[in-house]
């Protein structure tokens, strides 16, 4: 994208160097006054744009360094909404969905900012133990999730910490509702099978 954009606007810019010398020949070869006032004019129009452009997006940057993390996201969010995008798009709910138990509880363990031991810490504290994510198997999900827009990285005491997004979320309230019917599902099944398992207590 920032190729293409750079392409672009050095075919601006050269659009506008063949169009000055086009206006030069006029005037002093072809002495056509009445044309040149109309090429000055379209020119004008041109560089008009062109500078409107230009503030719009310097007020947009400085808004953006004005923002937290999470509040940029949620502008992108927004902009989809007025665009007529959903929130969360179907792609990634198609990425994620069924999610893993490692996303899964990776994500719960940044509703809150935490950097990457704590997120190992919080995730074995929480599981009791039965899930022990390792350093690199922890720092490849990390990567995966910040690309896809689902966790923002921001600074934390000097080290990089993580928190979920508005996307996040919208994943794990589905993720968690999915579990929630695969859970009523099983137990009534088994129940009505004469299954009798400890599983009925969660109930």
């Amino acid at each position: 994208m920032e190729a293409v954009a750079k392409l672009r606007e050095n075919t601006i810019y050269g659009f506008c160097f063949v169009y000055i010398c086009h206006i030069l020949y006029k005037i002093f070869v072809l002495q056509q006054p009445f044309f040149v006032l109309f090429c000055c004019a379209g020119l004008l129009c041109l560089l008009y744009k062109k500078c409107i452009d230009m503030r719009e997006r310097v007020c947009y940057f400085k808004s953006v360094n004005d923002m937290s993390i999470l509040d940029i996201s949620r502008e992108y969010m927004s902009r989809n909404d007025r665009g007529g995008g959903k929130i969360l798009e179907e792609g990634i709910q198609k990425k994620y969905i069924p999610m893993t138990e490692t996303t899964y509880y990776t994500l719960l363990s940044i509703i809150v900012p935490r950097h990457g031991y704590a997120i190992m810490q919080y995730v074995s504290e929480l599981t009791k133990g039965r899930i022990v994510l390792g350093t690199g198997t922890l720092y490849t999900m990390v990567g995966r999730l910040v690309a896809d827009g689902v966790i923002v990285q921001i600074p934390q005491e000097g080290k990089k910490a993580y928190q979920i997004t508005d996307i996040g979320v919208e994943l794990l309230r589905i993720e968690t509702e999915r579990l929630g019917k695969q859970l009523v599902d099983g137990v009534s099944v088994m129940r009505a099978g004469g299954i009798t398992d400890e599983s009925e207590q969660v109930l």
